[in-house]
């Protein structure tokens, strides 16, 4: 399957009008088989989506790592009306088979299934293993942004889109979680990464809006921050600061601008460390939070409340 965006807008620098086919960004850009292994190593690229729904009280998300030598996959869920909460982690290689201009993941063994696939403005999401069984269907509904980077020596493309309806089932150790909501976010991020980068980023939305913020540090750092409002994306200060105490990193963050003056409130937090001797040994804090606060757009301060989604926090090696 893939996601194929009816409207696409970007920041005035990016390589926007090179794009020819949109649903192509969807397709996956590394390739295990590709040579010379000494230009490839540095590619890499994820898939990552999330959702919230407040009436069902869960939290969750799914993400797709790959590199030339490596590929992981992790789920995350949360029951926000207790403390519990599940994850999954796996080393895996995906099936090499890559339908053109689709979305194309899908592994299976032993009874176990991974599978996200998608055509047009549709996907699902499909998991089954000893623990979960997992069913989810989305459709896009608001305009994807795209952006990309090309610094000479890393080029580097995102896709990603909020406000995705997404219904379907949730079912881990005989707990059931129908779901049934719009607040769900996708990505899929691929090209020339440094081996050692680190990054805050910032994804939360309600049902008429949208927030992004990414502040990369390191060489060929990216920096961009993006508000959907009024049916169109509009681009905001890149500079960003997220001020927080990393001992307690379940206490709010401040994240501020000349164009944000915002608070994000940790709901939860799920700690990773992920080492693959001797290429990776990254660690990775993802947190569901909820946002309120102020933020500028063209000169006019306005409040926002509400906002809930997901903060990343991660530094290391890969």
């Amino acid at each position: 399957m893939k996601f194929e965006p009816r409207i696409v807008t970007a920041a005035p620098e990016t390589a926007t009008a090179l794009v020819r086919d949109v649903g192509a960004l969807e397709e996956k850009g590394v390739l295990r088989s590709r040579w010379p292994f000494w230009r490839a190593w540095r590619e890499k690229e994820w898939f990552f989506s999330c959702l919230h729904d407040p009436q069902a009280g869960v939290y969750c998300s799914w993400t797709f790592a790959r590199t030339f030598y490596a590929e992981t996959f992790r789920f995350w869920l949360c029951d926000l009306r207790t403390d519990r909460s599940w994850h999954l982690d796996r080393r895996i290689l995906f099936d090499r088979q890559q339908t053109p201009g689709h979305l194309d993941l899908r592994w299976a063994k032993r009874g176990a299934l991974i599978e996200y696939q998608g055509a047009g403005d549709e996907a699902a999401f499909s998991m089954r293993d000893e623990r979960f069984r997992v069913d989810l269907e989305l459709v896009r509904r608001w305009p994807s942004f795209v952006r990309r980077e090309n610094q000479f020596v890393c080029d580097y493309t995102l896709l990603h889109d909020f406000g995705n309806e997404v219904r379907g089932a949730i079912e881990v150790e005989g707990e059931r979680f129908a779901v049934d909501t719009r607040r769900c976010y996708t990505d899929h991020c691929f090209g020339r990464v440094p081996s050692r980068t680190g990054w805050h980023w910032l994804a939360v939305q309600d049902e008429q809006l949208a927030l992004a913020s990414l502040v990369n540090y390191g060489p060929y750092a990216q920096r961009y921050t993006q508000m959907f409002a009024g049916g169109e994306w509009v681009r905001l200060a890149p500079d960003v600061n997220f001020d927080y105490d990393p001992r307690r990193p379940l206490e709010p963050w401040r994240v501020t601008s000349v164009d944000l003056d915002l608070v994000a409130r940790p709901v939860r937090l799920h700690p990773d460390r992920v080492r693959v001797p001797p290429f990776v040994d990254i660690r990775h804090d993802e947190l569901h939070v909820e946002v309120e606060g102020r933020v500028r757009v063209e000169g006019r301060w306005r409040a926002v409340g509400g906002l809930t989604g997901v903060m990343e926090s991660h530094h290391g090696r890969w």
